[in-house]
Parts: C-alpha cells; sequence; structure tokens
C-alpha cells in the first residue's frame, strides 16, 4: 500500500510540473519573481550576465513551453538547426536576490511577431509614447518604437519593432519590461537614441512634479517655445 501511495505522489508531482509548464504565460510575468521558482529547473541552460549590466544575470530559452503571451504561441525560428534569429524569451535576475528584474522577448519570425504584437498592444492599451525611424515613416503612421509607462505596476515596457508597410506585417520584435524602480538598467534604457525624447521628459515632468503631466503635452509645451521640432517629427 505504501508502495503504491508513494507511485501516485510521484505522478501526482510530474503531472503538477508539466500542468505548470504548460500553463504558463509570459504575460502573468510581475517582475517580483524569484528566478528559482520558474519551472525551468529541467531545461539545459547556461547563465550569462546581461550586457548592460553584470550586476544581473539571466537565462535564454527557445523551448515552447514557455513561449506563450497571452494565448499566443511565440515558438518559431528564421533558420533550423540553428538558435541564430529564433524566437526567444530571457529572464534577467540579480545576482543579490534572484529577483527577475527584466524581461526580455526577441520574436523574428513574421505570424508569431505580428499576433505579439497586435495582442501586446490590445493588453497595454496606447502607448505613452511612439516613435518613428525617420519624416516618412512618421507621414506612414508606421513606428518603429513604443513604450508604455505603467505606474500603478512599477513597470515600463520598451518596444522595438519593424513593420513592412506593403504587407502590413510585424517582422520583428524586441520587448524590454524593466521595473521603473531600477536604478541600474532603466534609467540607461533612455541614453539610447529610440527613447532619448522621453527620458527627457521624465526629468520635466519630475521638475514640475505633476504625475499627470504626459509626453504630449511635453512637445506642446516645446513647440509653443519655438523648440520641440524634433520631437515633432519623429515621436508623438
Amino acid at each position: 500500500m505504501k508502495k503504491v501511495t508513494v507511485t501516485l505522489c510521484i505522478i501526482s508531482l510530474i503531472l503538477q510540473s508539466c500542468i505548470s509548464q504548460s500553463n504558463f504565460d509570459l504575460s502573468d510575468i510581475t517582475l517580483n519573481e524569484n528566478i528559482k521558482d520558474l519551472p525551468i529547473e529541467k531545461l539545459d541552460l547556461y547563465e550569462k550576465d546581461f550586457f548592460l549590466s553584470s550586476e544581473y544575470s539571466g537565462h535564454t530559452i527557445y523551448d515552447k513551453q514557455f513561449l506563450n503571451f497571452k494565448g499566443v504561441a511565440l515558438e518559431g525560428r528564421i533558420h533550423p538547426n540553428t538558435n541564430y534569429l529564433r524566437n526567444s524569451v530571457s529572464f534577467w535576475f540579480s545576482k543579490k536576490d534572484n529577483i527577475i528584474s527584466i524581461l526580455e522577448i526577441n520574436i523574428h519570425t513574421h505570424d508569431e511577431c505580428t499576433e505579439f504584437v497586435n495582442v501586446l498592444i490590445k493588453k497595454l492599451g496606447n502607448p505613452n509614447y511612439i516613435r518613428f525611424e525617420n519624416k516618412k515613416e512618421r507621414e506612414r503612421d508606421n513606428p518603429s518604437n513604443y513604450l508604455w509607462e505603467d505606474t500603478v505596476n512599477n513597470r515600463t515596457y520598451f518596444l522595438d519593432v519593424y513593420k513592412d508597410y506593403q504587407t502590413k506585417k510585424y517582422e520583428k520584435a524586441h520587448l524590454y519590461m524593466l521595473k521603473n524602480s531600477d536604478t541600474i538598467v532603466y534609467p540607461t534604457m533612455f541614453d539610447f537614441p529610440e527613447y532619448g525624447y522621453y527620458g527627457e521628459f521624465i526629468d520635466e515632468r519630475s521638475k514640475k512634479q505633476d504625475p499627470t503631466y504626459t509626453y504630449q503635452q511635453y512637445v506642446a509645451d516645446k513647440v509653443k517655445r519655438g523648440r520641440g521640432e524634433y520631437e515633432n517629427y519623429y515621436t508623438k
């Protein structure tokens, strides 16, 4: 009887593990999780430092069980038998406490990319900031970057995309989700030209001490002062 009970317990644990992995959804990540609590122990992973700071380490995962976002399956690759241009998710965590601080999703295959971007925009709503590669893409309303700042849940989404204007399909999507309270990588994101204007806006909003002040108001104020030409051309 004892042997049967032990066997049933083992089967139950296996089933729980399978369920937890099959139900894994990246949209549920809050950036409060401990990396050791994710069901990734059976994967063949290696640890590496984050390129912007050696204080964070992480794992890149290609396994289809972990490539789901709001019910959208994100598994895919451009080239067979290689991880080059293969869809992936990376969890970057603090070496001090193992808490996940950055979620990175990288999608290269066109169908999965288009579904992912569409469901992400639906989930997050209107972005706080949109940037265009050049004036022509601005006229076409074909953005290259989106930013959502979630002050309630203390996180910001940085999305880089490439969308074919003719087919209307996205061909690349690269998402970073970071904690707003992060003092290491989060400020550095605004050193990149894609998000530099928004970083300047955050500084202005802090000076005003007005949390309701928007990026759009910031650009309008600059234009009134005879400035803001580039922000008006390349962002909205």
